[in-house]
């Protein structure tokens, strides 16, 4: 058996998001809520779309590689946990992400599955594999749970600039297909994105 150590820090989304939001607000960024049938139904002033539309590019630009992956996490209460912990097991891989407030248990995962219900035997699943990395597990009190459906795609994450899109915005860029990876992947895609942006003289 072998094992890796590293530093890294966490990424928890409803700390951080907010704050990005709040920024960009100041700087005058306007966010509207819609819901789309095609990219056509934008407002042709835009000169840029970035399409991050997830599980939804499947209809929105007719991608069929796209398809979910649920994915069932547990958030409990675990005594004596600072760090993060992962197996390396094909059959049932378990982790244990600290969080501020208590940590992220995963994970059961299922290809093709679009049902998001929460089923009692994937719970037990999830705590005995978390338990064999750390015997903490035992006494975590459960605060939460959800089963979520992750943007995975044949072919791998579609970041690009759509040089074959003919429709009436002048430029699309597609960041999606990021599966279970979006937060980890969200710094690079960004950057990438921003990289594709300056190269082509977009904005």
């Amino acid at each position: 058996m072998t094992a890796a150590s590293f530093m890294s820090f966490t990424f928890e989304p409803k700390i951080v998001l907010p704050v990005f939001y709040a920024w960009l607000k100041k700087q005058g960024v306007l966010f509207k809520e819609m819901r789309l049938n095609s990219l056509e139904d934008l407002e042709e002033s835009q000169d840029l779309v970035i399409n991050c539309t997830g599980l939804g590019s499947a209809s929105l630009v007719n991608d069929d590689n796209l398809y979910p992956i649920s994915g069932h996490v547990i958030r409990a209460k675990v005594p004596n946990i600072h760090h993060c912990l992962c197996d390396g097991r094909s059959d049932s891989w378990a982790y244990i992400i600290p969080n501020r407030e208590c940590a992220i248990l995963g994970s059961v995962d299922i290809p093709n599955n679009w049902n998001t219900e929460i089923f009692p035997e994937n719970s037990r699943k999830i705590l005995e594999s978390c338990k064999r990395i750390c015997p903490h597990i035992k006494k975590a009190d459960i605060v939460a749970e959800a089963v979520g459906l992750r943007p995975c795609r044949k072919w791998g994450v579609r970041l690009e600039l759509d040089e074959n899109y003919s429709g009436k915005h002048c430029k699309v860029i597609h960041n999606y297909g990021h599966g279970g990876s979006g937060i980890t992947l969200s710094w690079g895609c960004a950057k990438q994105v921003l990289d594709i942006i300056q190269h082509c003289g977009i904005v």
